[in-house]
């Protein structure tokens, strides 16, 4: 399946937001870790980004023995502790399983998309488009706040363009290197996620601009993880299929991995503090409906978030049902080279 290459099975494209990491390569000063799309004039976008809306991180987020981000985005923060001296340059490391009910996912989004139409401000509500709001990408990767009404495929495969928004500002076009240009729709202010719902997925892991719970915007660097998804099983090639024609038996789903400095401030941060809380990281949005594992148990384990219809009117989406269900994983330490050869002997 050429054509479904990078989505994962409820069909988004994945992987899209990853942060870019700060350093070089070598003592050459332009040969940066992570490559610079934007023109140096452009000020303070070159210093904040790699491509456009790439954050640039400190490696101590990610890699032991090395700063951590601070107050000023430009500024080295404190070290990474590495003890015992040998897990330097090492991460840990988050594997998780995740199986996706794909036929139940669309299902619900069809049952519900035809019950908002019904309501004031939502007459053209579809399965689609309420999917990308829970997402908060339509299917092609292209981001709801640079393209509201409809996907836009190719925004969504364009990577200097589909990551270029913020949250609680307007985004202006920006002059990049090589030539390239960005000639699709700018994302306007939208602080209060009436394009974007404060609940949709990209949003709960990813504040961008906007402050949260935890502070100002830099409070968002201590938080990324760099990520990667790889699906596994076949895929159902009726959307809505029940188990009854599934010829994988629902066996298929996402292999999670991530890394970080800190497992219970990052990953884990970001699933209990913000992914399962209906009121953080801003706004009572409600849950990750995408993710969210809400901690509550039995029938009661009801996942919820606010939509805005066109003449700001609300409505609730709600569920009980698991489209995401973790069926396996684990804690890791992924050691340096040097600590493979000279520590662990391999």
């Amino acid at each position: 399946h050429p054509e479904r290459v990078g989505h994962e099975h409820f069909g988004f494209f994945d992987g899209i937001s990853q942060p870019g990491v700060r350093g070089y390569t070598s003592d050459a000063r332009e040969e940066f870790i992570t490559a610079r799309w934007i023109s140096t004039d452009q000020k303070p976008e070159a210093w904040l980004y790699g491509r456009p809306g790439e954050d640039l991180v400190w490696p101590g987020e990610f890699i032991l023995g090395y700063p951590k981000t601070s107050p000023d985005p430009l500024v080295p923060g404190p070290v990474a502790p590495a003890v015992p001296e040998w897990t330097r340059n090492g991460s840990f490391l988050v594997f998780r399983r995740l199986r996706q009910d794909v036929g139940l996912f669309w299902r619900t989004m069809r049952e519900e998309a035809t019950r908002l139409k019904d309501l004031p401000g939502f007459e053209n509500m579809t399965e689609d488009r309420l999917a990308a709001l829970l997402v908060g990408r339509w299917q092609s990767g292209a981001p709801v706040n640079r393209v509201a009404g409809d996907d836009d495929p190719d925004l969504g495969k364009t990577d200097w363009a589909n990551n270029y928004f913020r949250f609680d500002s307007d985004t202006s076009g920006l002059p990049l290197v090589n030539q390239y240009s960005d000639n699709f729709p700018v994302a306007k202010a939208d602080p209060v996620g009436l394009t974007c719902p404060w609940a949709a997925h990209i949003r709960k892991v990813n504040t961008r601009d906007s402050g949260s719970d935890m502070g100002g915007r830099e409070t968002t660097y201590k938080a990324r993880i760099l990520r990667r998804g790889i699906s596994f099983g076949e895929p159902l090639e009726d959307r809505y299929a029940d188990g009854s024609s599934d010829t994988e038996d629902g066996n298929r789903g996402l292999l999670f991995q991530c890394v970080q400095s800190s497992i219970e401030s990052q990953f884990e941060f970001l699933m209990a503090r913000w992914v399962n809380d209906p009121v953080r990281p801003k706004m009572p949005g409600g849950h990750d409906m995408l993710i969210g594992q809400n901690g509550q148990e039995g029938e009661g384990r009801v996942r919820r978030c606010t939509l805005f219809g066109k003449g700001l009117q609300q409505a609730e989406v709600e569920t009980n049902k698991e489209w995401v269900i973790p069926t396996g994983g684990g804690y890791f330490f992924v050691p340096s080279i040097s600590a493979l050869r000279d520590v662990i002997g391999v």
